[in-house]
C-alpha cells in the first residue's frame, strides 16, 4: 500500500463489519484511529498490533451528549481530525404496520439521529481547520423503500437527504461529504439484524416478498471496500456518491 502523510480518522461501528475494515486499513496505511462502538472489546487485539494509534472509545451514537464527549476526546488524545467514517447503524426488518413505538424510536436514534450527531459534532473541528473528509454511509439504491425494510429505507433516505444538504453547506469551508452506497457485503449486520413482533395477516404478504426478492447478487469484501474509502480520502476533488459493491 502506498504510504502517505499520516492521518487522524474517527470511525463509528468500528468494532465489526466495514467500520472494523476501515479502521483495519487505515492503521495499516499508517494512520491513527479514534475507534466508537457501544462495546470496544474486540478492537484490543488491533490495539495490541498497532500499539498508540487506535483510541478506542466506548460509545452509543444515539447519545448525542456521549457523542460530543468522544470526539473531544478524540481530538484531545490523538492531536486534530481528518476523516470520520460516520457509519454506525443496525438493521430492522418488518412491516409498517408491525413496528412497535420503542423499536421506531431505538433504529431512527441509532441510524439517523446518531449520525446527525456525529456530523455535528465533527463539523466544528473540520471547518476550523479548512479540511477534511466526512463519509456518511447510506445504502444501495440511497434508501429506496422495501417491503419487510421500510424503517430501514426510510432512516437511510433521510440521511441521504441530509447529507446532500451538509456536501452544499460544508465545502465553502473545504470540508468534504462522500456518501457510500454500499451493496451486499461479507458482515455480520444480517445476522444482528432485529425483527418486529409478526402480524399473521402478514404471513402471506411475506411470502410473496421473499418470492420477488431478486438474487442477492455478488457479495462484495469489506477489505475492497475498505482500501477504495481510504483511496477516496486521499482525492483532492473527491466524489459526492459512491457505489460500493462487489
Amino acid at each position: 500500500m502506498t504510504r502517505h502523510e499520516e492521518r487522524v480518522w474517527l470511525v463509528t461501528g468500528a468494532s465489526r463489519g466495514l467500520g472494523r475494515a476501515v479502521t483495519e486499513e487505515a492503521l495499516e496505511a499508517g494512520d491513527r484511529v479514534a475507534g466508537l462502538a457501544r462495546d470496544v472489546t474486540s478492537l484490543a487485539a488491533l490495539d495490541r498490533k498497532y500499539p498508540g494509534r487506535l483510541l478506542a472509545l466506548p460509545t452509543d451514537v444515539s447519545d448525542r451528549a456521549a457523542v460530543f464527549g468522544a470526539v473531544d476526546r478524540a481530538v484531545a488524545q490523538l492531536g486534530g481530525l481528518d476523516v470520520v467514517f460516520n457509519n454506525a447503524g443496525e438493521l430492522l426488518a418488518g412491516m409498517v404496520e408491525e413496528y412497535t413505538e420503542e423499536q421506531v424510536h431505538d433504529h431512527l436514534a441509532v441510524n439517523f439521529l446518531g449520525a446527525l450527531w456525529v456530523s455535528q459534532a465533527v463539523l466544528p473541528r473540520l471547518r476550523a481547520r479548512g479540511a477534511g473528509h466526512l463519509f456518511q454511509v447510506t445504502s444501495k439504491g440511497a434508501g429506496e423503500g422495501r417491503g419487510g425494510y421500510g424503517l430501514y429505507g426510510a432512516g437511510k433516505a433521510a440521511l441521504k437527504a441530509l447529507s446532500e444538504a451538509l456536501a452544499d453547506e460544508s465545502r465553502d469551508f473545504g470540508v468534504r461529504v462522500t456518501m457510500l452506497e454500499p451493496g451486499p457485503h461479507a458482515t455480520t449486520l444480517g445476522n444482528a439484524m432485529k425483527s418486529t413482533p409478526r402480524l399473521d395477516v402478514y404471513d402471506r404478504t411475506r411470502r410473496r416478498l421473499a418470492a420477488e426478492a431478486p438474487p442477492l447478487g455478488p457479495v462484495a469484501s469489506t477489505r475492497k471496500s475498505a482500501a477504495r474509502i481510504l483511496e477516496i480520502a486521499g482525492l483532492s476533488d473527491p466524489p459526492i456518491r459512491e457505489p460500493l459493491e462487489a
